[in-house]
């Protein structure tokens, strides 16, 4: 009896094991799926990524009013461009009529809109709806992770709509 009870509790440990190693692998369009890595040129933005283990680069005018949009097809997201210079804003904000903070996202982008959805800070597609209520995220957000990049750019379309 106790050889068998082995057998049985190392084949639930091999499967435990496997079914691990399954549910963290990253999907197949994650895997082959890096960037856009967007760069800030005059007259235009070109847009330089990584699809299906192919380099990708396209070209788009830069607005007039220096905010862009561009969709990209493989990544199925806009991705949200500003061309006017980056001011740090204050530390402090007296107006802000509600905070939320989050903390260590760590590119786990689901998890991320899960909860700004739960908190009311972004409707069902992902625009924001706060209002005049302040978004802080703190921690960890792009040094580990699967989706590093949708919550960096999440951040940004965020950042431009509020």
């Amino acid at each position: 009896m106790p050889e068998q009870l082995a057998k049985i509790i190392r084949f639930f440990l091999l499967f435990l094991a496997l079914l691990l190693i399954q549910c963290t692998s990253l999907s197949d369009r994650q895997k082959n799926l890096d960037g856009p890595y967007i760069w800030r040129y005059p007259d235009k933005w070109k847009a330089d990524y990584l699809y299906q283990g192919d380099y990708r680069s396209i070209e788009i005018d830069r607005s007039e009013n220096g905010t862009g949009r561009i969709w990209l097809d493989d990544f199925k997201t806009t991705f949200y461009l500003n061309s006017a210079p980056y001011h740090a804003p204050a530390d402090q904000y007296q107006a802000a009529d509600k905070i939320i903070v989050i903390s260590d996202v760590h590119g786990q982008y689901d998890l991320f809109l899960k909860i700004l959805k739960k908190s009311g800070v972004v409707n069902r597609k992902s625009d924001w709806t706060w209002g005049r209520g302040v978004l802080v995220v703190l921690g960890d957000i792009f040094d580990r992770g699967a989706q590093v990049n949708e919550c960096l750019w999440l951040i940004r379309k965020l950042e431009i709509q509020a």
